[in-house]
């Protein structure tokens, strides 16, 4: 097994290759959630929108249907993995729910706005130590998805972009920005 990026290492490709985000007003929290802190025996609890019904910014937008039937497929899959900025750096999992310690119920679902998750982070793994560490800091603050787009279509109303209307979830992806700006 070769050495493993550093985590600043594969943030600074990251940032590199991706663009700006466009200043658009969002209704949705738009930034990771602390559900739970960790310790090195127990995950830190993180939660929010890793894909929202809107247009991102590769002009495209993965249609709500299209993310129930993938997210449907993905948490029964038994590989609901979250990853370090699409590096195949495994650094915890989507679970299906969480209850906080007000009582507040958490649960990973597609709704109305988009896809929800709750994710664990590993605190007993000197990455996603290092992962705990950056999103208490705010460099890490937001979702994607990895995946494989199986079927598209294309739109013209107003400004032309493409629906993605069926594709493969392979990942849920922690990092500083993603392509979706309300993720």
């Amino acid at each position: 097994v070769g050495e493993l990026q550093s985590t600043k290492s594969v943030l600074d490709k990251f940032q590199k290759v991706t663009p700006v985000s466009r200043q658009v007003k969002f209704y949705l929290p738009s930034t990771i959630e602390i559900l739970k802190e960790s310790s090195e025996t127990e995950p830190m609890v993180i939660a929010g929108y890793a894909s929202v019904d809107i247009v991102d910014k590769d002009e495209q937008k993965i249609t709500i249907p299209a993310l129930k039937v993938a997210f449907d497929k993905f948490m029964g899959s038994g590989f609901e993995n979250v990853n370090l900025v699409h590096s195949n750096i495994t650094i915890g999992k989507v679970i299906p729910e969480f209850v906080d310690s007000k009582g507040k119920k958490w649960t990973s679902k597609v709704d109305e706005n988009g896809l929800f998750c709750v994710c664990s982070i590993r605190g007993d793994i000197k990455k996603g130590r290092e992962v705990i560490e950056l999103i208490r800091e705010g460099k890490i603050k937001a979702f994607s998805l990895g995946g494989e787009i199986l079927e598209r279509s294309y739109v013209n109303e107003g400004k032309a972009y493409e629906n993605i209307d069926s594709f493969d979830l392979h990942e849920v992806t922690v990092c500083p920005q993603g392509k979706n700006p309300a993720a």
